[in-house]
């Protein structure tokens, strides 16, 4: 069925706001895939899909259904893209940091077997909405479109609750980031970056807080603050969920063209034109923040060139300034075209984790963090996309900004990248910018 309004969401007041929607369709689907998008370039759309049937990876293999399925995750994950391929289906997922390795051991801890590291399910139950023109489609049996259609009525006639100021607490802070164990770790890997061991670090520090609203209505707040970033996600699944807003593509497809953007170096939000150009200026003449951001990029380039046809990798868009949130950053895009025409797990994870949320070596900087970083990450610098096999399009967003939900609280979680000229004053200041907007 299809809601049809004359107010474009846009630009209205009236239009549906999609958020509102989370918490009656969750409880309605008993688990629940959201996802915001530019898709296409220019126009948003949000997709709320039930996640029943999941395929579930976790520490100990692969489950459906609360079965292990026998084989490896990955086999299987490319059988459900080829049939998503030849059936025009749609696939939903994400894929903690951890989820394509053995979860490291850290002293004094143990990492449970039930841990939830990614998932995969097809697209069946769902409701659609379109900012552009203000409808709703929704899919599913009959009884379920009937209850969904219930409750978009109902939430297109409640007032909603006011948007707050950037300046108004979302929630209290039970623990803030250490900064004494930051400038431990830090200066752990300077010493690594002096002996040559790597080049770039990315540390990750969390935060714990207690939301001051009913949970959903916080990732409503926040992702107000962050309306104009490209993709939002609310993922909830088996007592377990995350939830996040960034502009930090982990892969985009569209048939054979494949794209990804690099973030790095980092400055306040710029308030307009002139302060961009101002910042721009700043963060390209800046020898650390340049050098970073061209490692990274060439490192991209490089885990494209795995899965992408020879030659066809090509860097656009250098060192342009994008605001974000409470922050500006130098942005370059990278493409490519795939090697083969249907799309398989090799390019869709080929460069998973993205080193823009490890450090380069990739590999060695993944072990140094292993060593140094005190709780896994989880989600947190994982990816989550969404895959329609009727264009062979994807769609999905690496994990970056990121909280994960535990009982009445929420774990927040930010990085950034280390080098030899880091000082942890400068770092701090960094990562207390980019909790700014979920505080």
């Amino acid at each position: 069925m299809t809601y049809t309004s004359a107010v474009d969401g846009r630009t209205g007041s009236v239009g549906l706001d999609p958020y509102r929607l989370i918490e009656p369709v969750e409880a309605l689907f008993g688990s629940l895939f959201f996802y915001r998008s530019p898709d296409p370039p220019g126009r948003r759309s949000y997709l709320l899909a039930s996640l029943e049937g999941a395929w579930e990876v976790r520490a100990s293999g692969l489950y459906r259904q609360g079965r292990r399925v026998p084989g490896s995750p990955t086999r299987h994950i490319d059988r459900l893209l080829r049939s998503a391929t030849e059936e025009a289906g749609e696939l939903v997922f994400a894929l903690a940091y951890d989820g394509l390795r053995a979860p490291p051991a850290r002293p004094g801890g143990t990492v449970s077997d039930d841990r939830l590291l990614g998932f995969v399910a097809r697209v069946a139950a769902a409701v659609r909405y379109d900012e552009s023109d203000d409808t709703v489609r929704i899919s599913g049996d009959d009884g379920l479109r009937a209850e969904a259609e219930r409750i978009v009525e109902r939430v297109r006639a409640e007032p909603a609750p006011a948007l707050l100021s950037r300046a108004t607490p979302l929630c209290d802070v039970l623990s803030r980031l250490d900064e004494a164990r930051y400038t431990e770790q830090l200066e752990a890997v300077r010493g690594h970056l002096r002996r040559g061991d790597v080049y770039q670090a990315v540390i990750s520090q969390s935060v714990r807080v207690r939301p001051r609203m009913p949970l959903t209505e916080y990732f409503r707040q926040i992702s107000h603050r962050y309306r104009y970033a490209d993709y939002s996600y609310w993922v909830s699944l088996g007592g377990q969920g995350f939830f996040g807003a960034c502009s930090l593509p982990h892969l985009s497809v569209t048939g054979d063209r494949v794209s990804t953007r690099v973030f790095a170096g980092t400055q306040p939000a710029a308030r307009d034109d002139a302060e961009l150009a101002v910042l721009r200026e700043r963060l390209r003449a800046d020898s650390k923040y340049f050098a970073e951001h061209v490692m990274l990029v060439d490192l991209e380039r490089n885990d494209l060139g795995k899965f992408c046809a020879p030659a066809s990798v090509s860097v656009c868009d250098m060192l342009e300034p994008t605001v974000i949130g409470p922050t500006t950053y130098l942005a370059t895009t990278v493409r490519g075209r795939l090697a083969r025409p249907a799309l398989d797990v090799a390019a869709v994870l080929g460069n998973f984790p993205r080193g823009v949320v490890t450090g380069a070596p990739k590999a060695r900087a993944q072990r140094l963090l292993d060593e140094i970083e005190d709780v896994p990450r989880g989600f947190y610098s994982g990816a989550v996309g969404w895959y329609r096999g009727a264009g062979a399009d994807l769609v999905s967003s690496t994990v970056v900004t990121c909280g994960v939900r535990e009982g009445d609280d929420v774990l927040l979680r930010c990085a950034g990248g280390v080098t030899v000229e880091s000082s942890a004053e400068q770092e701090l200041r960094e990562l207390q910018l980019k909790l700014a907007f979920l505080v």
